[in-house]
């Protein structure tokens, strides 16, 4: 990419250049995990752009990559709002049924499933899925990812088993065409163990899980983001089967990864903040999980978290400072906040919490 820039900066070639800088951007932020590297190559994409003037096509391009970078940062109302207007400039450009068209409404689903907005997102893929397969026909590669993301929107929704279907079909086309070890497959099989160990099937939860962190460690090595966003599913499932001291080592671990690629105060890092906090409440050590699940808390307000992620991490505080002598007022706050997140929210995740909440604030005369 590097050569092709130079390339077009030779030829004069500000198109070139502009699709080489998105490419270099989307490359190192996304790919290596490196957004602000992304972001400086994105900022030479737009001096290109500048120069060479309105161009739909390249506009969307760029938008896309940018909105890729505030998603792994997970910037998601950001990331929605980039990506909407990528997927209107791409219309206007290509019209609505161009096959790039199909990723740009892709990346709308993906962000609008992080705010919790699960009709958009519900929508968004069907449209992703009627086009790719329309270009591509059913049997593509490329269909699994849109599929692996219906998935995901299923399994928040409460289907999780409908969910597990879209899993195992992106997972045979995967196969099929890259073998067992290609990075695409730890989205497969990461997701299917959260849609396992709702339906209650968690030796399967564990073993899909395992498989994906060692998909993504042996594609990307281990200190890539999405080993972490492999460890905190392995978490979840540890904590689900009452194993929470290995919870913990995976939380731990992946706040560390998260810590290097983008900071602590970044969005990616709330699940796994959450995470750890819970593992800490799980082992009887109140004023560490209330240490941890605060900085959730803290960091849920401060990315516009979804209804259900922000409502996790409220529900665990509220925990945490009940078994504190003097965390009692506060809990009732949050635990009647939390209730209100959550109890409107369909999937199994969002639910696990909610007969407790109620009872505490039952107990607490708290309407």
């Amino acid at each position: 990419l590097h050569d092709a820039a130079r390339a077009a900066t030779v030829g004069r070639r500000d198109d070139l250049l502009v699709r080489a800088w998105s490419e270099l951007a989307y490359e190192v932020g996304d790919g290596r995990g490196r957004p602000d590297d992304g972001r400086e190559w994105a900022r030479y994409a737009h001096a290109s752009l500048a120069r060479l003037g309105e161009s739909d096509d390249l506009g969307a391009e760029l938008l896309s990559v940018e909105g890729h970078l505030s998603f792994r940062e997970g910037a998601y109302a950001e990331a929605l709002a980039l990506t909407q207007k990528a997927l209107a400039l791409g219309e206007r450009a290509l019209g609505p049924n161009h096959l790039s068209i199909a990723r740009y409404a892709n990346d709308v689903g993906n962000a609008a499933t992080h705010l919790g907005r699960y009709d958009e997102a519900q929508t968004s893929f069907e449209r992703t899925l009627r086009i790719a397969e329309a270009h591509l026909g059913p049997e593509h590669p490329r269909i699994a990812m849109v599929l692996n993301n219906l998935g995901t929107v299923a399994d928040k929704t409460g289907r999780s088993a409908e969910a597990l279907a879209h899993y195992e079909r992106a997972t045979r086309l995967w196969e099929s065409a890259f073998g067992a070890g290609h990075m695409n497959l730890g989205y497969a099989h990461a997701n299917a163990a959260d849609a396992l160990r709702h339906l209650g099937r968690m030796d399967a939860a564990l073993a899909s899980a395992e498989r994906g962190l060692a998909v993504w460690e042996g594609a990307l090595g281990p200190h890539h983001p999405l080993v972490a966003e492999a460890l905190e599913t392995r978490g979840r499932v540890h904590l689900d089967a009452g194993r929470a001291e290995a919870a913990q080592a995976d939380a731990e671990r992946a706040l560390a990864i998260l810590g290097e690629a983008y900071g602590d105060a970044r969005g990616r890092a709330l699940g796994a903040l959450t995470l750890a906090g819970r593992s800490q409440l799980a082992r009887g050590a109140s004023p560490a999980a209330v240490a941890l699940l605060d900085r959730a808390v803290h960091l849920a307000e401060a990315t516009g978290a979804s209804p259900e992620d922000g409502g996790l991490a409220r529900a665990a505080l509220a925990q945490a400072l009940a078994a504190t002598a003097d965390g009692q007022a506060r809990a009732t706050s949050l635990a009647r906040r939390a209730l209100a997140d959550l109890e409107a929210q369909p999937g199994a995740e969002a639910q696990r919490p909610v007969p407790w909440l109620r009872a505490w604030l039952a107990r607490q005369g708290a309407p």
